[in-house]
């Protein structure tokens, strides 16, 4: 995720706040990456990037390809302190 895609949900979220839309809305941000799974450490930051944007849900879709994705992404959703949706193929 390039910080270009966080700033512009950081845009996005403080327009809503302006606009007094925020306590009606929930935020999703989310990141895409149809190649791999990244690392655990990889991950937790694109977490803590999503959520620096003032997202309400974090969503993250990947594709595992083998048990050790799968055990990455669990972990996430285990040790997450927001809101996580997770997608993958």
């Amino acid at each position: 995720m390039s910080v270009t895609v966080v700033q512009v949900a950081r845009d996005f979220i403080a327009t809503l706040k302006q606009n007094k839309i925020v306590s009606e809305t929930k935020v999703i941000v989310s990141n895409h990456n149809w190649e791999v799974t990244p690392s655990l450490h990889e991950i937790g930051e694109l977490v803590a990037r999503i959520q620096s944007t003032g997202a309400d849900i974090v969503k993250f879709a990947t594709t595992a390809t083998n048990i050790t994705d799968v055990s990455r992404v669990l972990h996430l959703l285990a040790h997450s302190q927001v809101s996580v949706l997770l997608c993958g193929w």
